[in-house]
């Protein structure tokens, strides 16, 4: 009897502070993935418009040297961005 008083005594001060620390790691892992998932939202965001002012240099680049050339990379380039 003494036993399982122990025993149940031990649970009930040790089972309460782990599930608070489970539970707090797990919040942290989850404020650290959306983070690190903004970011790369952010660095693709980036990388899109960075595709869209090359795509527009090299159109007009290649517009001045070709007129007769029809050749619109800006405009290819935001469909393939837009679909996702």
């Amino acid at each position: 009897m003494v036993d399982q008083v122990f025993i149940e005594d031990i649970i009930s001060r040790v089972i309460p502070p782990l599930l608070v620390a489970i539970g707090g790691g797990l919040v942290a892992y989850v404020r650290k993935m959306q983070k690190v998932h903004d970011d790369l939202c952010k660095k693709v965001e980036m990388l899109q418009k960075t595709m869209i002012v090359l795509a527009k240099t090299i159109d007009s680049q290649v517009k001045r040297d070709h007129p007769d050339s029809t050749t619109e990379l800006d405009e290819l380039v935001r469909d393939l961005l837009s679909k996702d």
